[in-house]
């Protein structure tokens, strides 16, 4: 093997002891291989293997050996193009830092974009921490893989209730979708809670995870509106699953979400009383919150809703100078009719 396709790793473990010997807070496991004392049971397990490790060890891999995790994809977003290239550069001029966090089979519980920048830069093996003290509990292992990622990357409101919801799950040890329909009346509130959401928000959240995750990621992009993607969560399963084959072939995911949804008729408005529902909606809002602005937690998208607020401020001016425009037209047309009926008295 040509040493400039070896990955390249951090100080040896070993090299500040010329003898070689380990440190006394270590243990020697096979050669090369430095294992960590601590052990960890995360939940109730069968009858354990005596002959398997039970312990977290940093060994040296061949990347053929390595497979993701098959819940990666509905968890996480890929990382971008841009940001695997940066990191493929720093692992080429920095080596590998962290090692990659594998089950004993071989799939990856932390570090899948490591991995990609180590198959980017056609190295042949990695470092990886194999977890020994998760192997047998799927759901110790998913959640330590969400774990590891949730203070890593960018994540938005979208993927933080996507994550909340699935942490929740396996806190029951459920299967994705899985809980009971009293689990799930409870699970906006507790969401909300978690997050510093209202729950109104976290629920039209919850709605898109209904979403194909194309559609998701279109969202968390700022490509597509809370309201379509709300609206592709509601279609059947075909319209859904063609919706997200053409957003990944390229299409603009507005474009193809609108070609997809059935034409309504439009509503019919009635000015007057949408005016009313306005009104009754201030005078509530004005007596409930006056005095405790404080309070409000608001949702995630703080930005978006200032957006709204600053619209609604500014029907808000457009109908007080239309409500002082009919007070004109109301004192001149009730002279007109006083000027009438003196002038008839007067006859």
């Amino acid at each position: 093997m040509n040493d400039d396709r070896r990955r390249k790793t951090g100080p040896d473990p070993k090299a500040d002891d010329p003898k070689g010997k380990t440190r006394p807070d270590s243990r020697s496991g096979p050669k090369g291989r430095v294992e960590f004392g601590e052990k960890t049971h995360p939940g109730p397990k069968g009858p354990r293997e005596e002959s398997r490790p039970t312990t977290k060890r940093i060994e040296t891999w061949p990347l053929e050996k390595l497979k993701p995790h098959q819940r990666q994809d509905a968890n996480f977003h890929p990382l971008p193009a841009p940001e695997l290239d940066a990191l493929a550069d720093d692992m080429r001029r920095n080596g590998q830092n962290t090692p990659v966090e594998v089950t004993p089979d071989g799939r990856v519980v932390d570090g899948h974009q490591r991995l990609r920048a180590a198959e980017r830069l056609g190295w042949d093996e990695v470092q990886v921490l194999v977890r020994y003290d998760l192997a047998g509990d799927e759901f110790a292992i998913e959640r330590r893989m969400i774990e590891a990622n949730l203070h890593r990357r960018q994540l938005d409101a979208l993927d933080r209730v996507r994550l909340a919801r699935r942490m929740l799950e396996i806190e029951e040890r459920r299967e994705p979708g899985g809980l009971s329909r009293y689990d799930e009346q409870d699970l906006r509130d507790r969401i909300g809670e978690m997050l510093g959401m209202s729950g109104r928000n976290v629920q039209r959240y919850l709605n898109i995870l209904n979403a194909p995750m194309e559609v998701q990621r279109a969202h968390s992009q700022g490509r597509l509106s809370m309201k379509l993607a709300e609206r592709v969560a509601r279609l059947g399963e075909a319209d859904r699953e063609e919706i997200a084959a053409e957003i990944a072939a390229g299409g603009d995911p507005v474009e193809v979400v609108v070609a997809h949804l059935p034409e309504a008729a439009p509503a019919e408005v009635d000015p007057d009383r949408e005016y009313e529902l306005l009104l009754a909606a201030g005078t509530r809002a004005d007596g409930a919150l006056d005095g405790r602005e404080e309070e409000v937690r608001g949702g995630m998208d703080l930005d978006q809703e200032n957006v709204m607020w600053t619209r609604v401020m500014a029907l808000i001016k457009r109908l007080i100078a239309r409500n002082k425009a009919l007070k004109k037209q109301r004192a001149a047309t009730m002279r007109e009719v006083h000027d009438f009926l003196q002038g008839n008295g007067r006859s």
